[in-house]
């Protein structure tokens, strides 16, 4: 996976999204507190290698597992390019959602949620597919 990952990422990974008004500031160290997640937030582990937490729950990681599903058979019949495209689309859908949907991990050592960065959530979106 991460061979693919890197083989579809441009070489500079922070300007995926520059022309996206929902792009992530990846050198942001802003954290958030449980009541700052909403429902199209989705909810990241680095555990597992960085997948989708267990527990199904959280509505904004079921929204998340139905938007998968929707392009499930077409990135599965597609090449490198198109699978980039899928995801960058489904990132995409998160990030333009009312309220705006982030991808967000909990930070152990503080106890809060930070945003994951750009290449973690398409790690998470190559997993799960």
């Amino acid at each position: 996976l991460s061979r693919l990952l890197d083989n579809m990422l441009p070489r500079n990974t922070n300007s995926i999204h520059k022309n996206s008004p929902k792009a992530i500031d990846l050198t942001s160290d802003h954290l958030l507190t449980s009541n700052d997640l909403n429902a199209f937030d989705i909810i990241c582990s680095s555990e597992y290698g960085g997948g989708i937490l267990p527990h199904r729950e959280y509505v904004g990681n079921n929204r998340f597992r139905v938007m998968l599903s929707l392009h499930r058979e077409k990135f599965l019949q597609t090449g490198n390019k198109g699978k980039f495209e899928i995801v960058l689309r489904i990132i995409d859908s998160v990030r333009s959602s009312s309220p705006p949907g982030r991808f967000v991990a909990k930070d152990e050592t503080v106890g809060l949620w930070r945003e994951v960065s750009t290449k973690m959530i398409m790690m998470t979106i190559l997993q799960t597919m």
